[in-house]
């Protein structure tokens, strides 16, 4: 899967949902996390001045996010310390 159209310069932090038939997963991010993670690509159309960028999500990469996967129902806590480690 793909995020696409991120602009991170453009707010403080991300939240995604995937939803797979036997979990939905959340994932929050700073921008600043966003733009330093391996698997975002700045150049997401011909002729892009770093605009915006997409996250490529597949098999072989999705651990990278392990470490933003919102565990527990605390989404608040979790915006606040992303938005913290920006």
């Amino acid at each position: 899967m793909n995020f696409q159209q991120l602009k991170p310069q453009c707010c403080d932090v991300f939240i995604w949902v995937a939803v797979f038939r036997d979990q939905i997963v959340l994932w929050v991010m700073s921008s600043t996390e966003v733009l330093e993670n391996p698997i975002y690509s700045k150049g997401q159309h011909r002729g892009n001045k770093g605009n915006e960028g997409q996250l490529h999500i597949k098999d072989d990469n999705i651990h990278i996010l392990d470490k933003f996967e919102l565990s527990g129902d605390d989404i608040e806590s979790a915006v606040r310390a992303a938005a913290l480690r920006n």
